[in-house]
């Protein structure tokens, strides 16, 4: 799918839900804030996204921010950070309603792709935040990750990495070979030889890393254009033995809780094999039960390793509620459960209904 348009909004969680409401998104962030999309009628500057494509490394270029304003306001302070860079008009800044401002932005990719960033403004009555987003072109096809490692997993249990190849070039790329690796890896997904990457397009190969004995493999995996060749190394580890996952406690009974209150209780992940395990699935409750601090979907538990999870019930009403945590992970013990229950109970009457 083609990016249409994205923003950064700080420290995120996997489980964060997005929330709509009037024409608006509004996103929690793990850092305490809520970041909004959108134009309310109240802002008191309101603006359009800024795009800088196509600009090649090594060189810059160049966008303009324009912005209104809503109400009689002033500018005192204009900031983003690299690879943005913003001229300051003469500051302090009066502008009046319906005024409008230009703020001149340079982009300086480091990197080939699209980077997001913010452009604050910072005026007498709040700090707004405008997005801006350059792409950054290099001749050629490009890879993320640069490099696929797989560390101290058990024999006979396959696992996978994604790398997306794309071309960064601002011309047609035409796939000339492939270099492919041998036992114990194996990659799906490949495009054939003579395959045509338009600017911008890309694909995404899997590398399976499924080792049949301990001991450590090395391996490459390229692609080759008319522009040159790019290599992915891979690596990995291999040790007898087996992970296993346990869970405690495998229920969390919260009890009674008034309705307006909540309560947080938490469970633990270990992992009590001798090798390293991944979770491949974490399924978290939303509304009555939640988590404020999800388990990560990949996340590796090495020997004696473990992970704590909280888990919040808020009541939504009276009556009896349940729920469940599913985890999965590459121990072939199956989807695993962690049952949650708990009661909603009347609110107690406040002390001014107490006296009535």
């Amino acid at each position: 799918m083609n990016l249409l348009w994205s923003a950064p909004i700080g420290t995120a969680t996997k489980f964060t839900t997005p929330t709509t409401d009037h024409g608006r998104v509004f996103v929690g962030t793990r850092d305490g804030h809520l970041v909004a999309f959108g134009r309310p009628a109240a802002t008191a500057l309101t603006g359009s996204p800024v795009s800088i494509p196509g600009i090649a490394l090594g060189s810059s270029g160049s966008g303009n921010l324009t912005v209104t304003a809503t109400k009689a306001l002033t500018v005192t302070k204009v900031g983003t950070a690299a690879p943005f860079a913003a001229t300051e008009p003469s500051l302090p800044h009066a502008m009046a309603a319906g005024d409008t401002l230009t703020v001149p932005m340079t982009f300086t990719p480091n990197a080939a792709g699209t980077v997001p960033g913010i452009v604050s403004l910072t005026t007498d009555s709040s700090t707004l935040a405008f997005s801006v987003l350059g792409t950054g072109v290099t001749p050629g096809i490009t890879a993320l990750p640069s490099s696929v490692r797989f560390t101290n997993r058990p024999t006979g249990v396959p696992v996978s990495a994604s790398v997306q190849f794309a071309n960064t070039g601002t011309g047609n790329e035409t796939i000339t070979a492939l270099g492919v690796p041998s036992a114990p890896w194996s990659v799906r997904g490949l495009p054939d030889p003579g395959t045509v990457l338009a600017p911008g397009a890309s694909f995404v190969a899997s590398v399976t890393y499924n080792p049949t004995m301990p001991g450590s493999s090395t391996d490459t995996l390229s692609v080759t254009s008319a522009s040159g060749t790019v290599s992915i190394p891979l690596s990995g580890t291999a040790a007898e033995g087996k992970g296993h996952l346990t869970i405690a406690p495998a229920t969390l009974n919260f009890g009674a809780v008034p309705v307006g209150a909540s309560r947080q209780l938490a469970f633990t992940l270990t992992n009590d094999g001798n090798v390293m395990i991944y979770v491949s699935k974490a399924k978290a409750p939303t509304g009555t039960f939640s988590s404020p601090d999800p388990v990560t979907e990949g996340i590796d538990l090495g020997p004696g390793q473990s992970v704590s999870v909280p888990i919040v019930f808020t009541p939504p009403g009276t009556g009896d509620f349940s729920d469940r945590y599913e985890i999965t992970t590459n121990t072939e013990q199956g989807p695993m459960y962690v049952e949650l229950t708990a009661a909603g109970t009347a609110a107690p009457p406040t002390e001014a209904a107490g006296r009535q």
